[in-house]
């Protein structure tokens, strides 16, 4: 229920459901009438078992969210935020009343301090500084430790564990905890401001991406990557977007705007569309073509080409709403506007000063065109940045259909200074067709945040026989002759319907047994691929694949 809230107060307020809000209204006012007197926030499950306090963390940052798009609940909200950090406090007191999911999440929870201290303080200052200043303590060497060069895990050992360190929070065991410990260094950083702290979020960032970063960009549990997987669950895709996207509010370092774009493009989506982390099976759905299977036959690996569609329904979607909600940010000052992710997008926000703006981007970024065209309102002058991906060279702006001129961001960061009135911006992020080395001889091909592979299932007939797939897994490909393909007329969200692919010259190559994991695993020398058929041109699409199965081809 409390991520479900967090969630959902986002899709609420961006899609404007009515329905949706009233039960998210709903939500929020049982958690806050069922607060206890000691400041814990439930409602209680089991009254025998231990409080577990990373389950409330995002209840904490969805009723921030609620308080944010519903100013008159503000008030009440930080109270019951303040109460429940000075349970906290006490646990904290107590030690030993934090589980180690509590510790790897503590950014959350630090986050929740930060907006109170600055927006709430309610005379609570001394509290909110001392909780702030023992999460700190605490997590200080358990955080960053894993995470240096000389610690973690660069090599794949096949059964044997990975030697855990002392001391441990968790998430040397758990990709989830990973992740969130570095929105927790992010914020500690944020509170502290201490180089330390922000060397070491770049160094944890730097090491994850080195040993296990996968060309999604999240990462994988296998630092040898020679098997394909489905890494894709929504969860920790959602939660990875969600911690880099933080790292680059509190750093402003572009490499974590461009990684969390890259995330949100590529793993989220993929996901979302066709990945089984996504999906809840029931026997009771079942109405389709192999009932007698059983409704759990498509979970696993070797069925993801047959499941049963009518056997599941998606869950909500995760994730998403983070992306458009972080799309555009405001300066410290409150007195300019941010838009960091391109996208299609209408925002109407009031600034420092009262001044009120409408902003609207129309654009079909990435998937079709490269150009955003911007139609900026607002009742007083400020200032407009707009991020410039570090992919993207030679970018141009226009100004209310002047000429097109280069852009010079600072820091990742392009300003426009915009007049009181209307003001429209057409800007153009140019994409290059690049490819990357990936581990066991593989290539990755990209052209701008897209990652571009070969549907192999795209030309399967719907009736889900094994026999009916190409049996060729692997493919050598000539990157000289990589090339924009067609652009589609339809917009569909399906592999099979995406506007524009690209096309390269390839051959299939021995070890394209699809049901052999040795296969899977084969390490290609670079260069030394050997075709074991007639040469042809591949069509390349984003999101090919069941999920995040990014198996990439050798390179030739």
């Amino acid at each position: 229920g409390s991520h479900w809230f967090n969630d959902m107060v986002s899709v609420a307020a961006i899609f404007e459901i009515d329905t949706l809000q009233s039960q998210t209204e709903q939500f929020l006012d049982y958690y806050l009438d069922t607060q206890g007197p000691d400041g814990w926030l439930g409602p209680e499950t089991n009254t025998t078992g231990p409080r577990r306090l990373s389950p409330r963390y995002p209840f904490l940052l969805g009723a921030i969210r609620m308080a944010e798009a519903r100013p008159e609940r503000a008030t009440r909200i930080a109270s019951a935020l303040h109460r429940f950090v000075g349970y906290v406090y006490g646990a904290l007191k107590r030690e030993g009343d934090m589980e180690y999911d509590a510790w790897a999440y503590t950014g959350d929870l630090l986050r929740v301090i930060a907006w109170l201290s600055e927006r709430h303080p309610n005379g609570q200052q001394d509290v909110l500084a001392e909780v702030a200043r023992m999460l700190e303590e605490r997590t200080c060497d358990t955080l960053s430790h894993v995470f240096r060069e000389e610690n973690f895990p660069s090599t794949f050992n096949g059964n044997t564990q990975w030697p855990l360190r002392t001391p441990d929070p968790g998430f040397e065991w758990r990709s989830m905890n990973t992740i969130k410990a570095l929105a927790t260094m992010a914020a500690r950083c944020r509170l502290s401001g201490t180089p330390s702290d922000r060397e070491a979020i770049d160094e944890a960032w730097s090491t994850l991406l080195q040993h296990q970063g996968h060309p999604s960009g999240t990462y994988t549990l296998d630092p040898a990557q020679r098997f394909w997987g489905d890494w894709g669950r929504v969860h920790s895709i959602t939660e990875s977007m969600r911690s880099v996207s933080y790292m680059y509010q509190v750093t402003g370092d572009p490499q974590y705007a461009d990684g969390a774009e890259r995330i949100f493009y590529n793993a989220l989506w993929a996901a979302s569309n066709k990945n089984p982390w996504t999906t809840l099976w029931s026997a009771s759905l079942c109405r389709g073509s192999y009932p007698k299977d059983g409704p759990y036959y498509g979970v696993f690996k070797g069925d993801l080409y047959s499941r049963d569609e009518s056997c599941s329904v998606h869950t909500y979607p995760e994730g998403w709403t983070d992306f458009i909600y972080d799309a555009f940010q405001t300066t410290a000052d409150r007195a300019s506007l941010v838009h960091v992710y391109p996208g299609p997008f209408t925002v109407s926000t009031t600034l420092s000063g009262g001044n009120k703006v409408i902003i609207t981007v129309n654009t079909s970024f990435p998937f079709n065109e490269d150009t955003l065209s911007t139609t900026i309102i607002a009742d007083k002058a400020f200032t407009y940045y707009v991020r410039i991906p570090q992919r993207s060279h030679n970018a141009t702006i226009s100004v209310n259909c002047g000429a097109a001129l280069p852009c010079k961001p600072r820091n990742g960061l392009h300003a426009v200074p915009i007049k009181a009135g209307a003001t429209n911006l057409t800007l153009t992020l140019p994409a290059q067709i690049t490819t990357d080395a990936r581990p066991a001889g593989r290539t990755m091909v990209r052209r701008g945040p897209l990652l571009f592979a070969y549907d192999d299932l795209a030309h399967a007939r719907p009736d889900w026989q094994y026999s009916n797939l190409n049996d060729n897994l692997h493919y050598a490909i000539d990157p000289a002759t990589l090339r924009t393909g067609d652009v589609r007329a339809r917009w569909v969200f399906g592999t099979s319907a995406m506007r524009r692919t690209l096309a390269v010259a390839a051959c299939p190559v021995e070890g394209n047994n699809r049901w052999d994991r040795d296969s899977e695993a084969r390490v290609y020398e670079p260069g030394r691929a050997v075709c074991v058929g007639a040469v042809r041109n591949l069509t390349l699409t984003v999101y090919a694949v069941s999920g995040v199965v990014w198996k990439g081809v050798a390179g030739h």
